[in-house]
């Protein structure tokens, strides 16, 4: 017979006070949660350094909670003791919070991962984010998007998204979708009821207009520059110094490139020139608001 709990038993510790060592007071009304101080402290060093530390309460007086719902707390406790955190539409940013506030990273990713698995639930999360900015759910959630923004677009989950977000998506670089696309769907969101949005769609055009303008400068394209080919024989590689419209330098691996000149003038002075022809293949830098 074995000794460990079974799944069952565990459940049946949460918010019980059958072993129970600790007490936590959540939410605006100070709701009593059961808790055990060994279990929680061993998910989260944010937990134990609570209860063993220096701002550890008082004996008998719970843990003041004030800002994390009592359902919520639950969740993140069935989380710590046997793993299976009801996560759904409508918590999964909350869940986030708990996750960052006590440092439950393997929670964390399963909030990200709930995301990319109900994308049709994406853009009510996306709007929920708005109130904690966290950057995870928010690339997370604009990937989805950028993967079928039209399906996206005619949503009207869309219509609800604040300025903030707009702005985000404005600036998205990987959309599949043309300009047109996009432009007419935030002309949609303008006409939206809702926050007042007058004018807003001018200031998406210019940010529009200057990703626009970063991916016609940035994009991949081939060009013939005059540079320095060195080759140092002890270490095998080949350095390519091209001053050209951007200072760059990198180096190539012998099996990545081929040249039929003969290389003993590379060997002999270390310097060979010679004109190139290559592919520029560089990433957009990021906008600043």
């Amino acid at each position: 017979m074995s000794n460990q709990l079974d799944h069952s038993q565990w459940k049946q510790l949460v918010n019980s006070t059958k072993l129970s060592d600790v007490t936590f007071a959540v939410g605006s009304e100070a709701t009593t949660i059961y808790g055990h101080r060994s279990l929680i402290a061993a998910a989260s060093d944010v937990f134990f350094r609570m209860f063993v530390g220096d701002l550890a309460p008082s004996q008998g007086a719970p843990v003041e909670v004030p800002d994390i719902a009592p359902e919520t707390f639950i969740e993140m406790i069935k989380f710590i003791y046997y793993d299976e955190p009801n996560v759904e539409d409508d918590n999964v940013v909350l869940l986030y919070y708990v996750a960052e506030k006590y440092n439950l990273d393997r929670l964390k990713e399963r909030c990200l991962q709930f995301i990319i698995n109900h994308e049709d639930s994406m853009l009510r999360i996306l709007k929920n984010n708005t109130e904690y900015g966290f950057e995870s759910i928010y690339e997370t959630c604009l990937e989805i998007l950028g993967h079928n923004p039209i399906k996206f677009f005619n949503a009207p989950e869309f219509m609800a998204l604040p300025l903030d977000v707009m702005r985000q998506i404005a600036n998205q670089h990987t959309l599949r979708c043309n300009t047109k696309h996009l432009v007419d769907a935030l002309e949609r969101w303008e006409q939206h009821p809702g926050e007042d949005r007058q004018g807003a769609v001018d200031q998406l055009n210019a940010i529009i207009g200057k990703r626009k303008q970063q991916s016609r400068y940035f994009r991949m394209r081939k060009c013939n520059v005059f540079g320095t080919v060195k080759f140092d024989a002890t270490l095998g590689y080949i350095q390519l110094e091209i001053s050209a419209h951007l200072s760059l330098k990198f180096t190539v691996k012998p099996l990545d490139v081929s040249l039929s000149t003969d290389i003993s003038p590379l060997v002999s002075d270390g310097t060979y020139k010679t004109s190139l022809s290559f592919t520029l293949i560089t990433l957009p830098l990021p906008s600043k608001h």
